[in-house]
């Protein structure tokens, strides 16, 4: 008798690397108060997609975190990449700029709040993953860019 793991983990690098982000946050979510302040009074939905097939979407809602693989019918920011890989490049880049770049070049499209884009690389400075941040490109980006959104938005 063999025994089978019930958790599909997804193909698309894009979703993998959304999937694993998003069960971090999902632990913090329950463990840091830090992290629980960043979800308090906060309700909205971040949709990030590419044009190949994968979503992912982070919804906070009341204070609690939860994560579906299914489009949201009204996100509040949705984030479209031209392809899967280009997002997994972009989102683990450590330059903010590269993301606004992408967003004149249309490699991403950026439909909502732009404030989220904030919230989530605030976020991801949660996650406890010390100098390799930086590879995640998520190290200190919050204030890089606020900005870059006074100087293109």
């Amino acid at each position: 008798m063999s025994l089978r793991s019930e958790i599909s983990l997804p193909r698309d690098p894009l979703d993998a690397l959304l999937l694993a982000i998003g069960l971090r946050f999902y632990d913090l979510s329950k463990r840091s108060a830090e992290f629980q302040e960043l979800l308090r009074l906060r309700n909205f939905t971040l949709q990030i997609a590419s044009k190949d097939g994968s979503t992912r979407c982070f919804i906070v809602s009341d204070g609690h975190f939860h994560q579906s693989a299914v489009a949201a019918e009204h996100p509040d920011l949705a984030l479209t990449f031209a392809s899967s890989m280009l997002g997994v490049k972009l989102i683990t880049r450590s330059d903010p700029a590269a993301l606004i770049n992408a967003i004149q070049s249309g490699e991403l499209e950026s439909k909502g709040d732009f404030a989220l884009l904030l919230w989530f690389a605030q976020a991801g400075s949660h996650l406890g993953l010390g100098s390799d941040l930086e590879k995640l490109g998520l190290k200190e980006p919050l204030d890089q860019l606020k900005r870059l959104k006074r100087r293109f938005f």
